[in-house]
C-alpha cells in the first residue's frame, strides 16, 4: 500500500477523501466542555486540509504506520486532542478524545485515554506522534446581525445592519425620549492574549454614535472615521477584561462563543454633565489602546460629537 505521504503527493495538497470522511464524522469533548469537530474548513474544527496534510506527513516521516497515536497540540487551545489512527485497508479513526496538556508519551496517552473514555483504549499501539500548531486558527469572531423582523425596541431604531454595543438616555427636552447609542457595523470580537499588556478582549468594527428617538435614527457620527482622522489609527473598544480561566495566547472557539454569549459587556456610555452646562449629555468612552474619548450630543443642533 502507498504510504499516506506519497498518496498526498500524487493527489495534490489535499488529504484523501477517506481521511476527511473518517475525521469529519468525529467530535471530541474538551475538559472545559462543549464539542469540537476533528475536521472542517470553518476555522473552528481542530484540523483543516492543510493541518491534516501536516499530520499525515508527520506520521509518515516517523514510520508510524499502520497504526499510531496522533497527538494534535494546538497552542491556541487550552487542551490537546489524541487520535488513534489506522491505515491498512483504508483510513480509520480508532479512538479520539481531548485531554489536558501534558508531556505526551505512551504511558501518558494510555492514562489519558482511560480517564477520557472510561475504559481501556481499543488499541495497544505504542507509537506516539505529536504534531504542534502555534498559529491562531480563528482570532476574530463575527457578530450575527439581527434579521429585520427580529429588530425590536431600541434595535429597531438604529441603522439596519448594525449591532447595538451600548446606549444611554439623554434629555434634550421636548420631543423625547432620546437615546445616544454606539452601534457597530461589520463587527468582530477579538480575544486578548490575556497576558501583561493585553488583558482586555475587544470589539473592532465601524463604530457609529447614533442619536435616536423612540423609533428612528435622527443623526449619526462615524466614530471610526473621526478617530482615524484625529488620532491616525484604527479604533477598537474594550468588551470585557480577561477572567480566570481565559486561555493565554488565544482561546478555543467554543469557549469564546460562551464568553460572548454569557458575559455582560463593559459599559461605554454613562451620560454625565462633563462640560458644566447643567445637562448630562456627555460620556467618557475608554478605547482599547487605553485612551479615553468624550462623546455626546449638542443640545442645540442635536448632533452627536466626539472629542
Amino acid at each position: 500500500m502507498l504510504a499516506p505521504l506519497l498518496v498526498l503527493l500524487l493527489a495534490g495538497s489535499s488529504p484523501s477523501a477517506g481521511w476527511v470522511e473518517a475525521l469529519t464524522a468525529r467530535t471530541v469533548e474538551p475538559p472545559q466542555g462543549g464539542a469540537v469537530a476533528l475536521y472542517g474548513e470553518d476555522g473552528i474544527a481542530l484540523l483543516d486540509a492543510g493541518r491534516l496534510a501536516a499530520c499525515l506527513a508527520a506520521l509518515d516521516e516517523a514510520g508510524a504506520w499502520p497504526e499510531a497515536w496522533l497527538v494534535v497540540v494546538d497552542l491556541a487551545r487550552p487542551y490537546d486532542v489524541v487520535v488513534a489512527v489506522r491505515s491498512v485497508d483504508g483510513a480509520e479513526v480508532v479512538e479520539a478524545f481531548a485531554a489536558e496538556r501534558v508531556e505526551w508519551d505512551v504511558d501518558g496517552v494510555r492514562r489519558a485515554a482511560r480517564a477520557a473514555l472510561g475504559r481501556k483504549p481499543r488499541t495497544r499501539v505504542d507509537t506516539v506522534v505529536v504534531q504542534e500548531f502555534s498559529r491562531r486558527v480563528v482570532d476574530r469572531y463575527p457578530y450575527a446581525v439581527p434579521a429585520d423582523g427580529a429588530r425590536q425596541g431600541l434595535l429597531a431604531a438604529v441603522p439596519p445592519g448594525a449591532v447595538l454595543r451600548d446606549a444611554a438616555t439623554v434629555d434634550l427636552g421636548a420631543g423625547g425620549p432620546y437615546t445616544l447609542a454606539i452601534v457597530m457595523r461589520d463587527a468582530r470580537f477579538v480575544p486578548a492574549r490575556c497576558a501583561p499588556g493585553e488583558d482586555r478582549h475587544v470589539d473592532v468594527a465601524t463604530f457609529e454614535l447614533v442619536l435616536t428617538d423612540a423609533s428612528t435614527a435622527l443623526a449619526a457620527l462615524d466614530l471610526t472615521a473621526w478617530y482615524r482622522e484625529t488620532r491616525g489609527q484604527a479604533l477598537a473598544l474594550p468588551r470585557f477584561a480577561c477572567a480566570a480561566g481565559d486561555a493565554a495566547g488565544s482561546a478555543d472557539p467554543e469557549l469564546v462563543r460562551g464568553w460572548i454569549r454569557d458575559r455582560p459587556a463593559d459599559p461605554l456610555l454613562d451620560a454625565e454633565d462633563l462640560d458644566g452646562d447643567g445637562r448630562a449629555l456627555e460620556s467618557r468612552v475608554p478605547t482599547a489602546g487605553g485612551e479615553t474619548i468624550v462623546v455626546g450630543v449638542d443640545p442645540a443642533s442635536r448632533q452627536p460629537f466626539a472629542r
